[in-house]
């Protein structure tokens, strides 16, 4: 993770930022999908970056905590008042009930190791969630968009997982009741926009064709079909 040391921070950290950061769809969605997870446990947020899901988070945790490599980002949360380490192997082991990991580790050299690092660090019964975008995204999978390859196999995400590949390098590591579940981060109109401009952002330009049932249906269907966006992982040490 030392690649993300001196690298500029992903957000700037106003309270204007920050507010928006806290409240955009991803941060509510795991907000309220591990809600009751993190309530009153020892909680450590990996590659926590502008510190969005503590803001939400951490006032429901016995013990929050964060690890954050970029030297802005860490000095940032330190001074929000949060627990920050620079390094996984920092944090004390057998100590953290839940560890989580979004969108990290597609960005990790050595995967292994750093779920070696976090299994030794969760208290027996300790839970994991890792989320990851997915290898099998419709727009890889189905229709093979050279555009939206080229934005997502980028130099940092140095592997992309599929439900089976995600599962078996958890397993490996020595966790157990693994569930792997698909989500859609983006919707109906962001695709549509991917496939006729060949572009991101669809889901803001295209807002007038949000429409919740619609999204929902989309996600439901997505799922059936194992072409997601991204896949939810869930494990346990025993």
């Amino acid at each position: 993770m030392s690649h993300y040391d001196q690298k500029p921070p992903t957000h700037r950290y106003g309270m204007d930022k920050r507010a928006i950061v806290n409240t955009n769809d991803d941060s509510l969605r795991r907000r309220d999908r591990f809600t009751n997870l993190i309530r009153g446990k020892s909680w450590l947020d990996v590659g926590a970056g502008s510190g969005a899901m503590l803001d939400l988070l951490a006032p429901l945790a016995k013990r929050a905590a964060a690890v954050e490599p970029q030297e802005n980002a860490s000095s940032t949360l330190k001074q929000l008042g949060y627990e920050t380490f620079r390094r996984l192997e920092e944090v004390d082991v057998d100590g953290v009930d839940v560890i989580t990991l979004f969108h990290v580790l597609e960005h990790i050299e050595y995967p292994e190791e750093v779920l070696k690092q976090c299994f030794d660090r969760l208290t027996a019964g300790g839970r994991l969630v890792v989320e990851v975008p997915h290898a099998s995204d419709v727009l890889i999978r189905q229709f093979d968009l050279p555009a939206f390859k080229d934005f997502t196999f980028w130099s940092e995400h140095l592997v992309l997982y599929t439900r089976y590949t995600l599962e078996t390098l958890v397993r490996k590591v020595g966790f157990s009741n693994i569930v792997v579940e698909g989500v859609q981060r983006y919707p109906v109109a962001n695709h549509l926009n991917w496939l006729a401009n060949g572009t991101p952002g669809g889901h803001i330009t295209l807002d007038f064709m949000r429409d919740a049932p619609l999204d929902s249906a989309y996600e439901a269907m997505l799922r059936k079909l194992d072409m997601t966006d991204t896949l939810v992982l869930s494990a346990v040490k025993r």
